[in-house]
């Protein structure tokens, strides 16, 4: 396993022990992301696994899920 699988790996595991549910149909401002929070997660995951992240993931407009689909999608294809 490659060193950024296992970082991946580590961060769904990370997520999964929240003591809160995260809806993946939502977009990160309506879960309370702000820009400052999002660029720290942006930060985080484009050190772990290396992949830049475009800041219009804040918009209403992209889901959590939408930015799970472009990291698998550029990361894992």
């Amino acid at each position: 396993m490659t060193p950024w699988v296992r970082r991946f790996v580590r961060i769904r595991v990370l997520i999964s022990k929240l003591d809160f549910t995260l809806e993946t149909g939502e977009s990160l401002t309506s879960c309370g992301i702000d820009s400052i929070s999002f660029a720290q997660i942006r930060g985080k995951v484009m050190a772990d696994l290396e992949i830049e992240i475009p800041t219009t993931f804040l918009s209403e407009t992209h889901t959590i899920q939408d930015m799970i689909q472009f990291v698998e999608k550029y990361k894992f294809a």
